[in-house]
């Protein structure tokens, strides 16, 4: 027997016998709240955080930020030519100040590789930039930048980077997202 005619028979059959036989047939529906001994339960009133995930922490001034997607880098950057690795990472020092690295990696055949930082801060419903630095495209297959900063205390903070690399034939780059901080 062919796999349609076994849906049809195992599947359609008894499914369009089931839907009929509920059309046609007398009957009374009993709704739960009508039953004997069914206790009614008043309805339930829920009340969305702002964004789940992340709880209100202590010393905040905003909201918590959304969990930002997954990342997946490392498999966007093995078809690259040029770009092969990236990095950055946020950290607070105290309630006062972050400290910011950003790293970028080439192949031999780079002939410049550059990271522009950008720090954002979280205002409650999105990211502003709050200040940039870049890095003169170094001739090498490296390029990294690090540096700390003062901040505002109870902001979260993220650093946005934008990690290059270029040859020959094109340049190639790519941005990256660091974890959130936040400073209190």
């Amino acid at each position: 027997m062919s796999e349609n005619n076994l849906f049809f028979k195992w599947f359609a059959i008894p499914a369009a016998t089931i839907i009929i036989a509920s059309i046609f047939s007398p009957g009374k529906s009993t709704l739960a709240s009508e039953a004997n001994g069914v206790t009614q339960l008043p309805s339930l009133q829920i009340t969305d955080p702002p964004f789940v995930g992340i709880p209100m922490a202590s010393g905040a001034l905003t909201s918590p930020p959304p969990i930002p997607p997954a990342q997946y880098y490392a498999r966007d950057l093995a078809n690259n030519k040029y770009l092969k690795d990236i990095s950055s990472n946020i950290a607070a020092l105290g309630n006062s100040s972050i400290y910011i690295t950003a790293y970028s990696s080439g192949s031999p055949e780079a002939g410049q590789m550059g990271v522009t930082v950008t720090i954002q801060r979280w205002t409650g419903s999105s990211w502003v930039d709050l200040s940039s630095r870049t890095t003169n495209g170094s001739v090498s297959t490296t390029s990294s930048v690090s540096f700390s900063k003062a901040i505002t205390k109870g902001y979260y903070y993220r650093v946005k980077t934008e990690h290059w690399a270029s040859g020959a034939e094109n340049r190639e780059s790519r941005t990256l997202f660091s974890d959130t901080t936040l400073a209190n």
